[in-house]
């Protein structure tokens, strides 16, 4: 190549670093290849010899792509396949409307808006988190909460709870009631209860026993 050595042509030779050669519609490069800005005096692009590409760095970390000192731009409407076939899970942004989608197989479901809110099963969530679905005949499980803790010695207190807190211009915020399912006993099925709690006080106000 003509230029080899030369800054104003597009190929360096720097010696130890550059080795290829022309085999018919091959480029052979051994060790690495390295783009590099002269006028910035860094490292643009670098390819190692394990096939890692590094943007912005010369030592890309054990992934195909390390991207450093920015960031990745997606065109509007466009994301992130994995794997190949028909049933490949995606995620898709939308500058446009400010949504972010996460499907699989060309279904969408779920998807974060423009305003920070989750709809699973809706592409229109009216709150930070909404859950949607279709079971007629038959009741629709929106929510689980479970708490798999496996006691060794005890089943008095494992349980779950849902806490809901609200703002005050003295305290800030702090849990207003909560609702929790929880054993009471040793008996795995008599000793299940679900208790009712309203102010801040931990009080429990309504207790139904399985």
């Amino acid at each position: 190549f003509a230029g080899i050595g030369d800054e104003n042509h597009a190929i360096k030779y720097t010696g130890g670093t550059f080795n290829g050669q022309s085999n018919g519609t091959q480029f052979r490069f051994y060790q690495y290849l390295n783009l590099y800005s002269t006028a910035g005096s860094k490292t643009v692009m670098h390819l190692n010899d394990s096939g890692n590409v590094g943007i912005g760095t010369d030592a890309p970390s054990n992934s195909k792509l390390d991207v450093s000192g920015g960031h990745v731009n997606i065109s509007d409407g466009s994301g992130i396949v994995w794997g190949g076939g028909s049933n490949r899970p995606y995620i898709i942004g939308n500058k446009s409307n400010g949504t972010l989608e996460f499907g699989e197989g060309g279904t969408e479901h779920f998807r974060m808006d423009t305003n920070g809110r989750i709809g699973i099963g809706t592409s229109a969530p009216t709150a930070k988190l909404e859950s949607s679905g279709s079971a007629a005949g038959s009741v629709f499980k929106a929510l689980s909460l479970a708490n798999d803790g496996r006691p060794s010695s005890t089943l008095t207190g494992t349980g779950v709870s849902l806490y809901f807190s609200t703002a005050d211009a003295q305290e800030g915020p702090s849990t207003t009631a909560f609702i929790q399912a929880k054993h009471t006993a040793e008996t795995f099925n008599a000793s299940a209860v679900l208790q009712f709690s309203a102010g801040n006080t931990g009080t429990i106000h309504q207790t139904i026993q399985s």
